[in-house]
């Protein structure tokens, strides 16, 4: 039995689309390019399922008292094949299952707009739990400008583990609203919150024209944390990080080979195709 089969299952009565069922449709979210393809036939599908997408989307992000994570969970130890050696490897293939699952949902988060708003008030009340703070705070960035409000609310208001999921949720946020660019900014040389804000300043793909020069003074004048958050993050803006290329190439630590690697393939990719779209 394929493991889709088993999550399209749960729960009973959810929506469908032609002929697909939303657990299927978000099933073919498989990249990070799909999760942004807010034109594409699954964002037209979600769509379409409009507020009754809602409840099912909810209940993936969250993690307490899920009755699909409940029974997604008692699916997986009846199949032989999720039923590995080890207790802890268990565990670990389960978190690995649901972070799939609860990235799915924020991209249909993202694809619903302003069909999610509705869903503001739970995902503020996730943001101040410890377990669901994180995906809570993705979802808000994803659904548009008003879940921008209410990160920008609690980065000034929560304490320090509040503020640092907020600055995640803002770094998820693409789009034309600068909001979040210009937070990530504030927050970029904060004593506790600077690392978590540097990071997000490449994932939110915003105004290029100031964060790439950021990104590329960190690889020279960036002690390492900044150096291999500023390679990652030049990935992220594919042909307009051109002009890094030559720094990328000239670094020697071998500890960030990999990455600049990647780095290097994003934006010579994008270059190749004549494409600037990210």
């Amino acid at each position: 039995m394929a493991l889709v089969a088993v999550i399209t299952l749960v729960p009973p009565g959810e929506p469908s689309h032609k002929g697909r069922t939303l657990s299927q449709w978000l099933a073919l979210v498989d990249s990070e390019q799909d999760q942004y393809d807010t034109e594409g036939p699954v964002a037209e599908a979600i769509r379409a399922m409009g507020i009754d997408a809602l409840p099912l989307l909810v209940s993936r992000i969250s993690t307490r008292d899920s009755s699909v994570h409940g029974k997604f969970d008692e699916t997986l130890v009846k199949l032989d094949m999720r039923k590995p050696s080890h207790p802890f490897e268990s565990y670990m293939d389960r978190m690995v299952d649901r972070l799939r699952l609860q990235s799915e949902a924020i991209a249909g988060i993202r694809f619903l707009g302003t069909n999610a708003h509705s869903a503001i008030p739970e995902f503020t009340d996730m943001l101040i739990n410890d377990e669901d703070a994180s995906m809570a705070a993705h979802a808000l960035g994803a659904m548009g400008p008003k879940g921008v409000d209410v990160l920008l609310e609690h980065l000034e208001r929560r304490e320090s583990r509040i503020k640092k999921h907020c600055l995640y949720g803002l770094g998820a946020r693409q789009g034309n609203d600068t909001r979040n660019v210009e937070a990530l900014l504030e927050y970029a040389d904060h004593p506790e919150q600077g690392r978590v804000a540097f990071r997000m300043l490449g994932c939110c793909r915003g105004d290029p024209s100031r964060i790439l020069p950021i990104l590329t003074n960190a690889l020279v004048n960036g002690d390492q944390d900044r150096q291999y958050s500023a390679i990652v993050s030049l990935g992220f803006y594919g042909a307009e990080a051109k002009p890094a290329i030559p720094l990328l190439r000239s670094n020697t630590n071998r500890n960030f080979r990999s990455a600049i690697d990647r780095t290097l393939h994003s934006i010579e990719s994008e270059i190749a195709d004549g494409s600037g779209n990210r």
